[in-house]
């Protein structure tokens, strides 16, 4: 569609800046982009917006939970 073509153009070409942290662009089987978080294992088809300045997404090593920490503050939230 040419709405998806227009996305595309956008990802591609008009926003070269870096995906947010732990966010990767991979390609399935049929050849179409999609992203992928290292860290949530959550994707998408559509290309994300980073978290405000110094929150991150971290996962606990003891349980497996993921939250939100700031690095600025060390605020932690739930995700």
């Amino acid at each position: 569609s040419n709405m998806r073509a227009f996305k595309s153009l956008v990802n591609d070409y008009i926003l070269p800046a870096p995906l947010p942290e732990h966010w990767h662009k991979r390609k399935n089987e049929e050849g179409q982009v999609f992203y992928w978080n290292s860290v949530t294992l959550q994707s998408s088809i559509e290309r994300p917006i980073g978290l405000p300045e110094g929150w991150h997404e971290r996962r606990d090593p003891a349980t497996g939970t993921l939250y939100y920490y700031n690095y600025w503050t060390r605020e932690t939230r739930p995700f």
